[in-house]
């Protein structure tokens, strides 16, 4: 029988960077995942940054992940770890797929049947899938949160007045795209829209 965790007995480990979040929107993310997992279970910080050398990083991450029954690494652009198959990690892939061939190795060291890679979109989730076939129990998405507060429907008024200053009559459809311009992103299939 498998023994069921609450809340107060779960010791989650939370591997912390910043050196590499030059993505605002990554930082961003980083930031409220931090936020919602603190208000639900109390965790132990680990942070890379704050090792110079590789080989005290790596021994300081072995003891770290010997504490904690789950690791939780916030998105980052690399995983500085190779991963035990003793401890489950929970990584968030963000857009790792589609740049697949600078982030396999990557894939590799991380591939233990209990870790967990969450994907923000169903074609990174569907490309992981058909690249890594043998590992789809360990993929889940989970799309990226929207602040509602921030981003919501706007009183009519104001779209009637947004149309008129861009000149896009009150019945033609009015696309934004707000992000970084990446192939990643796939803008060019918006374009052919």
């Amino acid at each position: 029988m498998k023994e069921r965790y609450s809340n107060e007995n779960i010791k989650l480990g939370v591997i912390l960077s910043d050196r590499n979040l030059t993505s605002l929107s990554v930082r961003r993310l980083s930031e409220n995942v931090l936020k919602a997992v603190s208000k639900r279970f109390s965790f132990i910080e680990f942070s890379p940054d704050s090792y110079p050398e590789k080989k005290i990083k790596e021994a300081a991450f072995r003891r770290f992940s010997k504490t904690v029954d789950i690791i939780l690494q916030l998105p980052r652009r690399y995983t500085p770890f190779v991963y035990s198959s003793q401890t489950p990690v929970i990584f968030f892939a963000l857009g790792a797929m589609a740049r697949a061939p600078r982030h396999l190795s990557e894939f590799w060291s991380f591939f233990y049947p209990l870790n967990s890679i969450l994907f923000s979109s169903e074609a990174d989730l569907r490309i992981f899938n058909q690249v890594f076939s043998g590992f789809r129990h360990m993929a889940y998405l989970v799309p990226w949160p929207v602040d509602v507060n921030e981003f919501r429907p706007q009183d009519k008024s104001i779209d009637h007045k947004t149309r008129l200053e861009l000149g896009v009559a009150l019945d033609e459809p009015l696309l934004l795209y707000a992000g970084r311009i990446f192939p990643q992103k796939n803008i060019h299939t918006l374009l052919k829209l």
